[in-house]
């Protein structure tokens, strides 16, 4: 009887220091961090903050850079064209304006690329970072016409 109750004892002794670990280990486990909360890099930090000095702060997004307009397949009287661009530091995700003939407004886009099937005529196409956690912060445009034949 006295080895049964020394062993529930050890179980019962291992069972609350597991419990402490796993409670340390929960309460100290790395999240992404909201504005204001400390960091090591931008990864910890929420979508549309940068690591700054060790906080996570709003940053102004860059606009993006390098935007293309590929053509590619004809289907009927529209033309598949892909947009690209390059990422831009603070950006939570894309807004894209195309204007012609025929007119798109895709939002809140988190890659860095985007297809239209568009009919033949010139358009324009901006691309807006905006911040993800920092309100209404966007980014200059960045801007190209181009012609679908």
């Amino acid at each position: 009887m006295k080895a049964v109750i020394i062993i529930l004892i050890v179980v019962i002794v291992i069972l609350a220091i597991l419990t402490v670990v796993f409670l340390v280990l929960w309460l100290t486990k790395s999240t992404t961090s909201g504005l204001s909360q400390i960091c090591n890099t931008t990864s910890d930090c929420a979508a549309g903050l940068v690591c700054q000095s060790g906080v996570c702060i709003c940053y102004q997004p860059l606009a993006p850079t390098g935007l293309k307009a590929t053509l590619g397949s004809i289907d009927g009287s529209y033309t598949t064209v892909t947009f690209t661009w390059n990422s831009s530091l603070g950006s939570g995700w894309y807004n894209i304006l195309i204007n012609g003939p025929t007119v798109i407004t895709a939002t809140k886009q988190t890659g860095t690329n985007y297809i239209a099937d568009l009919a033949s005529g010139n358009y324009n196409i901006k691309v807006v970072s905006v911040s993800g956690s920092c309100g209404s912060g966007e980014s200059s445009p960045a801007s190209l016409d181009f012609n679908v034949p």
